[in-house]
C-alpha cells in the first residue's frame, strides 16, 4: 500500500467521525430532546391551583411522549422568578413554563424593572383552559347584589373594602378592572396569605377569589356571590351565581393557563409539545380535573395565542394607566 493511502483512509475516517458528531451536535440544538427530561417549570408554589393542574399534565403527558418530565416551582415575586428562569434557561430544547395571564400580560405594565420581557423572551406552545374569579361578600355585611355594593361605594368613596391575594394579582387586577369600568373608589386590601377567610370573618367587605377557592363557601352559604368575572358559568357554581358580564356592560375579567417556551426553543421541539398538549387537553379525564378545578378547558394554537397576548396586553396596559397603579 502507498504512503498516501495509508494516511489517507485514517484521515478520511476522522473526518467523516467529525462530520457525524458534528450532525448529531447538529441535531441536539435543533431540539431533538425526544430523550432528555423535559423541565415545566411553575411560578407559584407547590400545592397551588397552577401547580396541580402543571402535574395532571405531566401525568397525561408521559405516556404521550414516552419520556421523563418534572414540575419544578419557582415562586416568587408574582410570578417573576419563574419567568426569568425561562427567559435564561440554557436548555431551551427541555426547558418549558406554565403559567397564568399574569405573568405574561400584567406584570409587563406594573413592574419597571422585569428582567424578562415576555412577547419578547417566550414563545408561546399552547392554551390549556380558561377562568375567572368571584366577587364575594361576607354574609354579615349589608351587601347582597352587585348594585347595593356599588350604591355603597359610590355613598361611601374609599369606604367600602376588598381583599385580594396580593398587590398585582388577578384578584386585585379584577377589582381594578371594576373601579375602571364603574368609577367608583374602593379600598383594596392585599393578603399574602389570601384573603377569603377574612372576608368570611367579615375583616373586609368583600374579596375577588377563584372560583375553585370560593365555591365550597358559596355553597354552604358562608359567603354571598355579587358576581363572577366571566361570560361563561363555571361548573363549580350554583346556577344562581350572577354573571359580571351580564350586569356591567363591557366588563370581562378572565385568567388563563398556557404554555411557553424560550424564544431561543428549536421549532420541533415546540411542535412537540405543542401537539402533546392539544392531545392532553382533549382528555376527557384531564378536562375533568381542570372543570373541577374552576376552569374551562380551551385549546389556542399558537398564533391564536400570540392574538390572545396581544389583546389582553392592550386591555391591561390602558387599566394600568387608567388608575395609576404602579409597582417597583
Amino acid at each position: 500500500m502507498k504512503f498516501e493511502q495509508r494516511i489517507a483512509r485514517p484521515l478520511l475516517t476522522l473526518i467523516a467521525t467529525v462530520g457525524a458528531l458534528g450532525i448529531a451536535t447538529g441535531a441536539a440544538a435543533q431540539g431533538d430532546s425526544s430523550r432528555d427530561t423535559l423541565r415545566i417549570v411553575v411560578p407559584f408554589g407547590p400545592g397551588t391551583p397552577l401547580d396541580v393542574i402543571a402535574r395532571d399534565i405531566v401525568q397525561e403527558m408521559r405516556p404521550l411522549l414516552q419520556q421523563t418530565i418534572v414540575v419544578e416551582n419557582r415562586p416568587g415575586a408574582a410570578g417573576m422568578i419563574g419567568g426569568a428562569e425561562l427567559a435564561r434557561t440554557t436548555t431551551p430544547a427541555t426547558t418549558f413554563m406554565l403559567t397564568t395571564h399574569n405573568t405574561v400580560v400584567i406584570n409587563p405594565h406594573l413592574y419597571k424593572n422585569m428582567s424578562y420581557q415576555p412577547q419578547r423572551d417566550f414563545i408561546p406552545v399552547g392554551l390549556v383552559g380558561v377562568g375567572g374569579y368571584v366577587l364575594v361578600a361576607s354574609p354579615t355585611s349589608p351587601f347582597k347584589t352587585l348594585d347595593q355594593y356599588l350604591s355603597e361605594a359610590k355613598a361611601h368613596p374609599g369606604k367600602v373594602s376588598y381583599g385580594s391575594l396580593g398587590i398585582g394579582s388577578g384578584p386585585h387586577m379584577c377589582g381594578e378592572m371594576l373601579v375602571e369600568k364603574t368609577k367608583v373608589k374602593l379600598l383594596h386590601v392585599p393578603f399574602t396569605t389570601g384573603s377569603i377567610v377574612n372576608v368570611v370573618s367579615g375583616q373586609v367587605d368583600s374579596s375577588w377569589e377563584p372560583y375553585a377557592t370560593a365555591a365550597p363557601f358559596i355553597k354552604t352559604g358562608k359567603l354571598v356571590p355579587l358576581g363572577a368575572s366571566t361570560n361563561y358559568r363555571a361548573s363549580v357554581f350554583p346556577s344562581t351565581v350572577p354573571l359580571l358580564p351580564e350586569l356591567l356592560s363591557g366588563y370581562e375579567c378572565t385568567s388563563w393557563i398556557g404554555l411557553f417556551a424560550s424564544a431561543k426553543a428549536p421549532e420541533p421541539a415546540v411542535r412537540r409539545l405543542s401537539e402533546a398538549l392539544t392531545k392532553v387537553v382533549q382528555s376527557p379525564a384531564f378536562q375533568e380535573r381542570l372543570l373541577t378545578n374552576g376552569f374551562l378547558p380551551k385549546l389556542a394554537t399558537p398564533a391564536e395565542m400570540r392574538d390572545l397576548i396581544a389583546n389582553d396586553t392592550k386591555t391591561w396596559a390602558r387599566i394600568v394607566s387608567e388608575t395609576g397603579l404602579k409597582l417597583e
